[in-house]
């Protein structure tokens, strides 16, 4: 099991953009997000990407993984701290995307526990 820390206490009341991970075969994985002090819900997006592989330079082209229970595909984040997992989770690249909804106080980590398969 890998961990790495996505954002660490930024801005929630602009958008961000974490750190890209590499992850070249079947994935597990699980988000932890914290929200301190935010006057508002923002929203956080799961992106993927998908390259050639090996030492192929970073993607351009990101797509949403959506919660389909949502229009846009974004997870409002409500609660102080919010898990959000995926079981075989396939593609290269992988990120989050926080977008304000409203929240002009406060900050926002995400961390990520993961284990790949070969």
């Amino acid at each position: 099991m890998r961990a790495l820390t996505l954002l660490n206490s930024v801005n929630a009341n602009t958008s961000q953009l974490s750190i890209e991970v590499a992850m070249d075969q079947r994935v597990d994985w699980e988000l932890i997000i914290e929200k301190i002090g935010t006057d508002g819900n923002p929203l956080l997006f799961i992106e993927r990407a998908i390259t050639s592989g090996g030492c192929a330079p970073l993607p351009v082209d990101w797509f949403v993984y959506p919660n389909k229970c949502t229009t846009d595909g974004s997870f409002l984040i409500e609660d102080d701290t919010t898990s959000i997992e995926k079981t075989s989770f396939k593609s290269n690249w992988f990120r989050v995307r926080t977008e304000p909804n409203g929240t002009t106080a406060g900050n926002l980590s995400v961390n990520i526990g993961y284990r790949m398969y070969t």
